[in-house]
């Protein structure tokens, strides 16, 4: 089976922007040529993020020195090309594409499924119009079919609303919880028809078993993560990546702790210039005899440099 091929969009003067300059310096086209390679990589991972721990696998799958890997990593993160948790990282950018792509191909598919219901419409009309008239029976292969079809309406059916949920209740509350810890993010969020939120509620706590509490601790520690507070925006994402988010945290408490050793104060040497001058003994009496030598030698050169400057003035 051929592998399904991913298109996302690609700025095509992406090489001149100012961060890709600042990797291109620091890296040369090499760096640049990896940065497109983690890119691929995000894209095709499920959770579109890679981990730091698989950076020696990246390394030997590319052939690239893991050296090297890590240093373009390193600067793509400190340029904001990358962002990370110290477990992850990930492209902002590129999570936005995709969820582009995915709600291209979504259209894409719901206009599909429109079109096969509307020819599987016009073809079991002809079908009965054939049983009518020649006593006819519908194959097996169709019998299936229609089945398959009522099957997925009853699946919906029970997945869509059937009651209005009160304000004053735990799944509408839960879903109300939701939607604020997101507009503290992003005022600018559209607010969406929380009925349909809290039937998401509903279905994670009587379906999955998710207790309230669960639900509410994921709801504050997704909104405060770098990396989820972008992704999860509803409850049926929040329900979707439930088993992910709940393994990432346990990882997260598992990490050690970082303790200090308590060290003993350091006292701050005093500059130099603050010191008071030392104290230095006096200096010994010399002879006198060296003195009366010092004394001609001195005015010696007095009476040269005044002969001096007579014969300059005359």
């Amino acid at each position: 089976m051929v592998k399904e091929a991913y298109y996302f969009s690609h700025d095509a003067n992406a090489r001149n922007d100012e961060k890709i300059l600042m990797l291109r310096a620091e890296h040369g086209w090499e760096g640049y040529g990896i940065y497109w390679a983690l890119i691929e990589m995000m894209f095709e991972a499920s959770e579109s993020v890679l981990h730091h721990k698989k950076i020696k696998g990246i390394a030997v799958s590319y052939s690239i020195d893991i050296t090297l890997l890590q240093s373009v990593i390193n600067t793509c993160i400190s340029e904001g090309l990358f962002d990370t948790d110290d477990i992850h990282f990930w492209s902002n950018s590129l999570l936005r594409r995709k969820e582009k792509y995915k709600e291209m191909k979504n259209k894409r598919s719901e206009a599909g499924k429109k079109g096969m219901a509307k020819r599987w419409g016009s073809k079991k009309d002809d079908e009965m119009k054939n049983a009518n008239n020649d006593n006819t029976v519908i194959t097996k292969n169709n019998k299936g079919k229609e089945s398959k079809g009522k099957e997925s309406k009853r699946n919906k059916d029970k997945e869509s609303p059937k009651q209005a949920y009160d304000e004053s209740s735990v799944y509408f509350q839960l879903a109300n919880k939701l939607y604020e810890n997101i507009l503290e993010n992003d005022e600018n969020f559209k607010k969406p028809n929380l009925q349909n939120w809290a039937n998401d509620m509903r279905l994670m706590m009587e379906r999955d078993k998710r207790t309230t509490e669960q639900i509410e601790y994921l709801i504050q520690w997704t909104q405060k993560h770098s990396f989820w507070k972008s992704n999860i925006l509803s409850p049926k994402k929040l329900r979707e990546k439930y088993t992910t988010l709940t393994l990432q945290v346990k990882e997260e408490r598992a990490k050690p702790k970082r303790s200090y050793p308590q060290q003993e104060p350091t006292v701050t040497p005093v500059p130099k210039w603050m010191k008071e001058p030392e104290q230095t003994d006096p200096p010994e009496q010399e002879d006198e005899a060296k003195l009366e030598e010092k004394r001609k030698e001195a005015a010696k050169l007095r009476e040269e440099l005044k002969r001096r400057k007579q014969q300059r003035l005359g």
